[in-house]
């Protein structure tokens, strides 16, 4: 069960460029740790400037007893902003936010399927998965990790620490499967035809649009659960401003950051 978003002030723990372009921040929030659940995200107040005046949304990466941690790329002013702050600076941060991954008792077989820096929030959902299993309950998890080339795959030591072994691929070919993570997930070894996964199986996706829409429409062939993570700009993260709405299956729109981001595969209206 969701508990309510909070405004609270955190302090950066470390914030460090782990690959070009991509950071790692950790801030100390016991307060925020002890609410999160994976696949939420927080808006962040990166400063106090009318041209950066609206916040940014961070999916959660990992969260303890006293931190929670995000990964986010440098794409424009405002996270660029935000990778020059030092530890010891606090942040303003709402959240945590929208709604998180589940998963019901029947499930066998789990597949995280991540695609670039969509994979934060699919490491958090491992680590609660694995975390399940380790209370006894009976989950067989695959990982299949997706990058432009071997040295923007994220992440593939950390599902190791869990005691996970990602598959990999490139577009490149340069590690792992030469070709798209969608066609691992699609292949003989993730989904055999000849079996009925329904409904011991489910597939749970983060990562860009096409990559998601591609495996929407894997889970629609071989008749599977499966959920998404969607990645739509938020202004409010709250669900008032709509400018992150997605259109569904019944011709009706969702608000990503209020109703997601999480999402069934099957309900969204792919274009």
């Amino acid at each position: 069960m969701n508990l309510p978003a909070i405004l609270t002030k955190a302090q950066i723990v470390e914030n460090k460029e782990i690959i070009p372009q991509i950071y790692l921040m950790k801030l100390y929030s016991p307060e925020l740790a002890s609410r999160v659940i994976a696949g939420q995200f927080f808006h962040i107040k990166v400063a106090d400037r009318t041209d950066l005046l609206l916040r940014r949304p961070l999916s959660v990466f990992n969260y303890s007893k006293d931190n929670v941690s995000m990964l986010y790329e440098v794409v424009g002013k405002g996270t660029a902003v935000l990778a020059e702050k030092r530890p010891g600076i606090e942040l303003d941060i709402l959240g945590p936010l929208g709604n998180g991954f589940s998963i019901t008792p029947d499930v066998k077989q789990v597949i995280l399927v991540s695609g670039g820096i969509g994979v934060a929030p699919i490491f958090c959902w491992a680590k609660e998965l694995v975390d399940k299993k380790r209370q006894g309950t009976d989950i067989d998890i695959k990982v299949l990790i997706g990058a432009k080339n071997r040295y923007r795959v994220l992440c593939e030591e950390d599902f190791k620490g869990l005691g996970l072994v990602p598959e990999i691929a490139t577009d490149d070919g340069s590690a792992g499967h030469n070709g798209f993570v969608t066609d691992l997930l699609k292949s003989d070894h993730c989904l055999p035809s000849t079996i009925d996964h329904r409904p011991s199986t489910v597939v749970y996706a983060c990562g860009p649009n096409a990559m998601l829409k591609e495996t929407a429409k894997a889970l629609s062939d071989h008749k599977i659960n499966g959920y998404v993570s969607m990645d739509r700009w938020m202004g409010c993260g709250m669900g008032v401003c709509l400018g992150c709405v997605v259109k569904t299956t019944d011709g009706k729109y969702k608000r990503a950051c209020k109703d997601g981001p999480v999402f069934r595969a099957d309900e969204i209206e792919w274009i």
